[in-house]
């Protein structure tokens, strides 16, 4: 559950127990230097490997300035580009999944403020996909 002003100021970067990280997104709407975005975030935001899920960059995108990026579901953004990597792949090198995982994110700007009430991190084994639902 997260409110931020001007998601452009932030970048998120989930770190895995082993120290390998990835980008969950970074200065959104930001293509050189300078700044980004001018929306801001307020609810629920989940990030996804799912082809189906939105692009961040483009809901932010359709608003204007002061607009709510709509909570929902999103895949990973990269720095200065709405295209990265898989969480899958960046994290499939990673022998253990247990231990502390971080979720660090970073105000890039002076002048807006904004607070996380929550974070959630679920993560789903080959096997749990296989038989999320069920099998005959």
């Amino acid at each position: 559950d997260v409110l931020h002003s001007w998601v452009g100021d932030l970048s998120a970067i989930l770190t895995a127990p082993d120290s390998t990280s990835h980008i969950i997104f970074s200065r959104i709407g930001e293509s050189g230097p300078g700044l980004g975005d001018s929306s801001n975030l307020l609810g629920v935001y989940n990030f996804t490997d799912n082809e189906s899920a939105n692009n961040i960059w483009n809901a932010a995108a359709l608003g204007g300035s002061a607009d709510i990026i709509p909570p929902g579901d999103y895949r990973t953004s990269g720095v200065g580009t709405p295209i990265a990597t898989l969480l899958t792949n960046s994290f499939q090198s990673s022998t253990n999944i247990n231990g502390k995982w971080v979720l660090s994110v970073i105000d890039h700007a002076d002048g807006n403020s904004g607070s996380i009430a929550s974070a959630n991190l679920f993560i789903l084994t080959l096997s749990d996909v296989i038989f999320k639902h069920g099998f005959d």
